[in-house]
Formats: C-alpha cells, sequence, structure tokens
C-alpha cells in the first residue's frame, strides 16, 4: 500500500509537539530569509519563443497590440508588463519559468504570477509581487516563497511544497500568519517530507 502524502501528513501529525513545529517554522524561517526573491525587474521580455507561456498564462486572454499586452477582458485599456524569470527547480523540472503580469488593473498587488514547466503547464499561479526558490538539497522540486498579497491578506512568506501527485505546488504555510494556515489547512505543520 503505497501512503498519500496526505496520509503520511495526517499519521505524522500525531507525533509533532509545539516545539518541533516552532523549530519547522524557524528553519523555514532562516531558508526564507536567506532566499533570493525575482520580480518584474530581474525579468526579461518574452520574445516570440515564449508564445506558447503567453498563451498558458490567464487562458489565452493576454493580445500584443502596439509593443504592448493587453487583456481586455479584465483590464480594458491599460496596458500589462510581462516579464520571463528562469527558475531553477531541479533536474524533474528543468527550465521551469515564472511569468509575471504587472498592471495597475490587477488591484494592491498590482502583479500576478504563473510558475511554468518546460512544456508551459501551469504549476502554480496567483496574486503575488515575487518569487524565490528556497535553498534545497532533496531530489523533489524545492519549495517556493512567495511576497504579495492573497485572498485580501497581506502575505509576505507564503511557502509552497511540491506535490508529486497533482504535479503542481500545493500551499503549505504562510511564516508570517499562523492564523492564515489555519483557514487553509486543518492538520497541524510538521514541514517539507
Amino acid at each position: 500500500m503505497r501512503l498519500t502524502r496526505a496520509t503520511l501528513i495526517a499519521l505524522l501529525a500525531l507525533t509533532v509537539t509545539p516545539a518541533t513545529a516552532g523549530s519547522v517554522y524557524a528553519g523555514l524561517r532562516a531558508r526564507a530569509d536567506h532566499a533570493h526573491f525575482l520580480d518584474g525587474a530581474t525579468g526579461r521580455l518574452p520574445t516570440p519563443g515564449d508564445a506558447g507561456a503567453i498563451g498558458a498564462v490567464d487562458d489565452g486572454h493576454l493580445q500584443m497590440a502596439a509593443l504592448h499586452y493587453y487583456d481586455r477582458t479584465r483590464c480594458g485599456a491599460t496596458p500589462i508588463d510581462v516579464r520571463i524569470v528562469p527558475l531553477a527547480l531541479g533536474p524533474s523540472l528543468p527550465a521551469a519559468k515564472a511569468v509575471i503580469l504587472t498592471s495597475a488593473c490587477f488591484g494592491p498587488q498590482n502583479s500576478e504570477i504563473a510558475i511554468l514547466d518546460r512544456n508551459d503547464r501551469r504549476l502554480w499561479d496567483g496574486p503575488a509581487t515575487a518569487v524565490a526558490v528556497l535553498p534545497h538539497r532533496g531530489r523533489t522540486p524545492p519549495e517556493l516563497t512567495f511576497r504579495g498579497w492573497g485572498e485580501g491578506k497581506a502575505l509576505s512568506h507564503q511557502i509552497w511544497s511540491w506535490n508529486a501527485g497533482t504535479q503542481a505546488y500545493d500551499f503549505m504555510l504562510d511564516l508570517d500568519n499562523r492564523d492564515y494556515d489555519a483557514e487553509q489547512r486543518s492538520l497541524p505543520v510538521i514541514g517539507p517530507l
């Protein structure tokens, strides 16, 4: 019988003490504090070779006109700045990238990020202003942390971990807002597996 990640977390949750959970937070906090954040300013402009990535972001609504991108459905005549940032997510996710969209029409954070694999399949997307790959030594893809806003709450250190079952990133915890964690998960935080 193969245990799923959720089952393993539930079994391990029975043995997690508050001190252990605190040390997990402290370890992740140290890794996040030393992470190098990438935002639109660190990205490059899209090229014709990025057409697949542009089409994969925002369900293909982005269109180019007069050297600017627009999403007429959501932003009308407000232009959208599009930047591509290569991400080092390990050998199981080569050529991954972040597509960062920035526009005044996106609300308080003014930015959205989509993480794509080499085939331009979405691994994560949401409102955020920057992404960082956490230092990692394992064989699975590393955790990601985001700066920005989510669900109307200021979140500066969201941690997302790789889910091998769904082949995407799942919310793990927010280092600055444990109340948000409680809303997002019913299991205690035990750290990366």
